[in-house]
């Protein structure tokens, strides 16, 4: 075959809008500038965002969907059902999609089962070793962690259950450093088993000023990691109060102060190896108890009894120790539980006059 040539009319060629730049160099990923959202820069942006005004926004023209919709049946709700909007949103907030409310019965068997699994022994050597006032300062260290990272009280509940597990079984654990230490890879553990954005570990440093390296805080957490076999799904009292004051319809008060209680709870060695479960129902009983002015146990109806598989009966060595452990709370120096859930944003639940009146009663 010829070859043939190929001649281009260099007058009629069009050229480039923008003038090429030759023999630029450029680094893997060095243009992109992708970065690592850490738990800090989050917060930093968070408080930085403006709220969008929806109203304020120019409407854009939607595209004509393809599927026809159907005539909807849906039911007119009357004015007497409106007024009741509290109750409405509660029913469409628990009839979502992503609550799997037809799955809630299974898997809470499910979590009872896993707490039956996994349970703190009763050894009293922990209280012994490092005293009452240690745990006291312990949590009410985390507590402040908690606050300045505003995790879930379901992470600053499963650090307290991993160091209570992990410390059951390691006799070794003298110092306080130690101690120190366990705290530290329990809430790394916790924050990336339960947050979005879970905790860098320069953020560890920063809160224990450097007093920790790098390499202890990893070695810890390998070490917690493998002698609990990646059991971290033990369900903590955060679980059981949402479902309680579900099935009690609740106020938001009252779960307020549920939530309050299981905190408390967590400051006490006699506490620690009751079940959450039991620790959630007598909580959530004493929120009702306060809301009411008194101690009554027809506040804990047949429903609840159902769905919790408790009686009042079965509370009481946990109410009663549970209004201990809240006097001592009170008038202990280690006060951040109680500035925590005297904000606004949690009702000021722990400045209720009422509560004292039903602890004294429960104490007895």
């Amino acid at each position: 075959m010829q070859r043939v040539k190929v001649y281009v009319d260099v007058e009629n060629t069009v050229p480039d809008r923008k003038p090429r730049q030759k023999n630029i160099e450029r680094q893997a990923l060095g243009e992109i500038k992708n970065t690592i959202l850490t738990r800090s820069k989050y917060l930093e942006l968070k408080q930085g965002i403006k709220k969008i005004n929806i109203k304020d926004q120019p409407k854009q023209k939607t595209k004509r969907s393809i599927i026809t919709k159907k005539a909807s049946c849906k039911k007119v709700e009357s004015n007497d059902e409106t007024n009741k909007s509290p109750q409405i949103t509660r029913r469409r907030r628990l009839s979502s999609l992503f609550r799997v409310s037809e799955y809630a019965n299974d898997i809470y068997k499910y979590l009872q089962r896993i707490e039956d699994k996994y349970p703190i022994s009763s050894n009293a050597w922990m209280e012994i070793r490092f005293g009452e006032n240690t745990r006291f300062a312990l949590v009410d260290w985390l507590v402040e962690i908690n606050e300045h990272f505003q995790f879930v009280h379901e992470t600053f509940q499963l650090c307290i259950s991993i160091i209570d597990r992990y410390i059951q079984e390691d006799y070794s654990l003298n110092k306080r450093k130690d101690l120190q230490l366990i705290a530290l890879a329990g809430v790394f553990i916790a924050s990336k088993y339960e947050e979005i954005i879970p905790l860098e570990i320069n953020d560890l440093l920063y809160v224990c000023d450097s007093s920790l390296s790098t390499d202890e805080i990893l070695k810890m957490e390998m070490k917690i990691v493998t002698d609990m076999q990646c059991s971290f799904g033990r369900p903590v009292p955060a679980h059981f109060v949402r479902r309680y004051s579900n099935v009690a319809k609740a106020t938001n008060v009252e779960q307020a102060c549920a939530f309050y209680l299981t905190d408390v709870a967590l400051m006490s060695y006699k506490l620690c190896y009751m079940k959450p479960s039991i620790i959630a129902a007598s909580a959530l009983y004493i929120a009702m108890c306060v809301s009411n002015g008194e101690v009554d146990q027809s506040l804990w109806s047949l429903t609840l009894i159902k769905y919790s598989t408790y009686h009042v009966q079965d509370l009481k060595d946990c109410l009663k120790t549970l209004a201990k452990c809240l006097k001592k709370t009170k008038s202990s120096r280690y006060q951040a539980i109680e500035k925590k859930y005297s904000k606004q944003e949690y009702f000021n639940v722990s400045q209720i006059t009422e509560l004292q009146t039903v602890i004294d009663a429960l104490a007895q």
